[in-house]
């Protein structure tokens, strides 16, 4: 009801203000799309708030190899899997940000999945070997 509309109009009009005001003090890059993407960054990517050590070594590799763009790419994936995984491979590969975008405009994560499925068969075809070898 009311109370929402409150909240959103409240919401877009700190935005703005927060706009302006780094706009004045630090120049242009500070529009209120932005902030709005670094909203949405921070709110996307909560598990750069409680990194372990595996999770750090990753998220420094990948911080030093890409830009801003390539983060603003993934912010439309729901799944942190696979917001990852592009991360990864964008990195990795040494990929440009339209390769990235059209890499997940084509499922390109389907690959990643068929690997996915080949490791957890493996996997399983290990376990079942010992299973047979120490008779249990």
């Amino acid at each position: 009801g009311n109370t929402d509309n409150r909240k959103i109009c409240n919401g877009k009009e700190i935005i703005k203000n927060v706009s302006k005001g780094l706009t004045e003090s630090f120049g242009i890059g500070f529009s209120e799309r932005t902030i709005r993407e670094y909203r949405q960054f921070y709110s996307t990517f909560t598990d750069l708030l409680i990194c372990e050590n595996e999770d750090e070594n990753f998220w420094r590799t990948v911080f030093a190899k890409l830009h801003w763009f390539y983060y603003q790419g993934v912010l439309g994936i729901e799944d942190s899997n696979d917001r990852r995984y592009y991360l990864s491979e964008a990195a990795d590969q040494n990929w440009s940000i339209s390769t990235l975008d059209r890499n997940i405009s084509t499922l390109f994560r389907i690959y990643y999945e068929e690997e996915l499925v080949a490791e957890i068969e493996r996997d399983k075809n290990v376990f079942m070997e010992e299973r047979v070898k120490y008779g249990f």
